[in-house]
């Protein structure tokens, strides 16, 4: 009775261990979403470093855990705030907007985007979303491929991203009025191509 004792509490230990690491997740990073409220935020593709990576989403009142996987996923998020903040290792986020011009604004929930010092995401994709302003990717080490065409951004920040690539900024959109007028490229040292069409600033 003792040893079966002795055996259940090493079982128990060993399932907590296990599903203590099955849940461990990066909290460094981070990416922070100012959305519409009462909106829902559609990612077309997004991946982790891993299968069954835990990732944290936490909006308003909801604090959940969603395990992404290295393949290719789409999720839909309802925003109960205006902030929208996401923890863990993702890869890659891809989020375009395709349709009538015309319903553009109706589709973009995203105002600004924080990914600065994430350390894991490769790839990031807005595509038509016209309502978005701000990026911020400085210093995400291993940044490759900025997609912000049709975007109405009055601050794009790549600074210190040091893998980055590819920008792609192009603007053949009605629904843009804003553009940019300064973009920093400091220690971009692996960039490679930069589309920045249609831009009359």
């Amino acid at each position: 009775m003792k040893n079966y004792k002795k055996i259940s509490k090493l079982f128990i230990a060993v399932m907590l261990l296990l599903g203590s690491v099955a849940h461990a997740q990066n909290m460094n990073n981070i990416i922070t979403l100012k959305v519409r409220k009462d909106s829902s935020i559609y990612f077309n593709k997004i991946t982790a470093v891993a299968d069954s990576t835990p990732i944290r989403i936490i909006c308003g009142n909801i604090d959940s855990i969603i395990y992404v996987n290295k393949t290719e996923s789409s999720i839909s998020i309802d925003a109960h705030d205006t902030i929208m903040t996401i923890y863990g290792d993702l890869e890659i986020i891809d989020s375009p907007i395709w349709g009538w011009v015309s319903e553009y604004p109706n589709y973009s929930h995203i105002i600004e985007i924080n990914a600065s010092n994430h350390t894991t995401l490769t790839f990031l994709n807005c595509y038509n979303h016209v309502n978005l302003t701000s990026i911020n990717v400085s210093n995400c080490s291993k940044l490759e491929r900025l997609g912000c065409s049709n975007c109405n951004l009055t601050s794009l920040n790549v600074i210190n991203a040091s893998n980055l690539k590819t920008i792609t900024y192009i603007l053949d959109n009605p629904h843009i009025h804003n553009y940019l007028t300064i973009l920093d490229v400091k220690n971009c040292s692996k960039l490679e191509t930069l589309w920045c069409c249609y831009n009359p600033k």
